[in-house]
């Protein structure tokens, strides 16, 4: 079982923005939110999300400098196979492996979508792994790539604590038309 990070301890609220726990259940993009307004005010709306922000914190997953390099590219192509399986359409892949030279040992990755990214930062001397994913468009991609990306850290890591939040992005209100305006340059 993993646990769940609650971020409204941060109180992000105060600013318009939905956090939430995630739940591992995230296929209904039309729920009812209690979402605070700028103005301070709370209010109960039924919400439309046009977007997913998941975020992975592991700890514990210490990675010998000798593995560095395979690992870091396992993960990079885990996460594009992901988002594949997902629906999803990688348009772009890289990795950068530090090896302490001028950065702390670990790796960087990125999975770049059509639709958003995929992310992992890694701190292989303190077992720090950092996976962030971010879809637009229906929530199950995310949902996806999310569980399945959490199984892979687990299976690699079993001693690792695995704790994870989302965001939902870009509320828009049942009532509210989904059109945009016009960018002035």
């Amino acid at each position: 079982m993993f646990a769940t990070h609650n971020l409204e301890s941060i109180g992000a609220g105060q600013f318009g923005v939905t956090i939430e726990p995630l739940d591992m259940n995230l296929n209904d993009t039309n729920t009812q939110r209690r979402t605070s307004t700028l103005s301070g005010g709370m209010r109960d709306n039924a919400l439309h999300y046009n977007g997913r922000h998941h975020m992975v914190d592991v700890t514990g997953a210490i990675i010998n400098d000798e593995i560095l390099f395979k690992v870091g590219h396992a993960m990079v192509d885990a996460m594009e196979e992901q988002a594949r399986l997902a629906g999803a359409r990688p348009v772009h892949k890289h990795i950068e492996v530090f090896d302490d030279s001028v950065s702390p040992p670990g790796f960087t990755s990125v999975v770049l979508l059509d639709e958003s990214h995929i992310t992992a930062h890694c701190y292989s001397r303190t077992g720090e792994i950092a996976l962030d994913v971010f879809t637009c468009g229906a929530a199950n991609k995310a949902d996806y790539i999310l569980e399945n990306m959490s199984k892979w850290l687990k299976a690699r890591f079993p001693g690792a604590e695995v704790t994870f939040s989302s965001i939902s992005r870009f509320p828009r209100y049942a009532t509210q038309p989904h059109g945009g305006s016009d960018v002035v340059l």
